[in-house]
């Protein structure tokens, strides 16, 4: 058990941490909601262009290469060709013409 002056010092310690830690959470938001007003796309950057996708789906359809090796020739995974893949078909299933 803590002595009661050592209890005090811990908890005061701690809500000047916590205090710190609500101003730069409420900075953090700030600068990230100027962010936004001006534009800025905030998050990681895809590793693949819109045309190196729509490029790489068409190769898939083709059928010639595996995930793998289309994959490599853009310096990404089989796994990331596989996902794209996926990912349209859900998009193409989501708006076939026979659900209109």
């Amino acid at each position: 058990m803590a002595k009661p002056g050592v209890r005090a010092a811990y908890d005061e310690l701690r809500d000047e941490f916590e205090l710190a830690d609500a101003l730069i959470r409420a900075r953090t938001g700030e600068g990230r909601a100027r962010a936004k007003a001006r534009g800025v796309k905030l998050g990681r950057r895809p590793k693949l262009t819109p045309h190196q996708k729509r490029e790489a789906l068409e190769r898939r359809e083709r059928g010639e290469e595996t995930h793998a090796e289309i994959g490599r020739s853009y310096n990404v995974s089989g796994w990331m060709i596989s996902r794209l893949a996926s990912r349209h078909a859900s998009r193409v299933i989501a708006i076939s013409p026979n659900q209109r």
